[in-house]
């Protein structure tokens, strides 16, 4: 039997508050790590929010941290981003 639309729903929301990137970014010659929150937004959405054509000028990106807050990066400084998706608990 199938979940319903509510429990998908939230499902989705509990992955939102807990999948999690891994952001590469440079800090004057040394390189930095942080885990942020995914926002329920993929990789390729996070990939068109760091296109400098989407940035309507602005210099810095904002991502939630995992452990709470936020962080906020300039564009340039971003190296990579790596983004391991929750594992599907109800897969056998």
């Amino acid at each position: 039997m199938g979940m319903s639309s509510e429990e998908e729903a939230r499902k989705t929301i509990a992955n939102w508050a807990t999948d999690t990137m891994t952001i590469r970014y440079a800090v004057g010659t040394s390189e930095r790590t942080v885990e942020v929150l995914t926002g329920g937004y993929s990789l390729a959405d996070h990939d068109e929010r760091l296109d400098p054509r989407n940035s309507d000028g602005k210099e810095f990106i904002t991502f939630p941290l995992a452990g709470g807050g936020e962080i906020l990066l300039r564009h340039a400084a971003i190296i990579a981003i790596e983004h391991r998706p929750v594992e599907d608990e109800t897969q056998p």
